[in-house]
């Protein structure tokens, strides 16, 4: 196994780990995550384990009214991971799609 698929395995992981309904756990993934989003080198290997929407699948289960000083360190967490990758043309086109479907009929509610 080339020293990319061990990369990648582990950001899979790390990535289901995030969308973990524990605090704790879904924060610690996220801090790992910004290492290796630190670090250029990694930003395509992220986008190809279809990081985005994992990140906004994340964002979504989060409840705005009801946000603990961990979630809105999560939050923090996330938009400063999409910071670091959105200096690659691929991560902000991923985003822009991403965000047309989570903001999609099906996700918002009309008052």
């Amino acid at each position: 196994m080339g020293e990319d698929d061990g990369k990648k395995k582990e950001i899979e992981k790390l990535m289901k780990t995030c969308l973990s309904k524990d605090e704790q756990i879904s924060y610690d993934s996220l801090i790992v995550l910004k290492r290796r989003a630190s670090n250029r080198q990694n930003h395509s290997l992220l986008l190809q384990c279809r990081i985005v929407p994992v990140f906004f699948q994340l964002l979504e289960s989060i409840e705005v009214k009801m946000l603990t000083d961990r979630r809105r360190k999560t939050v923090d967490l996330l938009f400063s991971i999409f910071g670091d990758l959105c200096n690659l043309h691929e991560c902000r086109e991923e985003v822009h799609v991403s965000h047309i479907l989570f903001l999609s009929p099906s996700y918002v509610q009309l008052n």
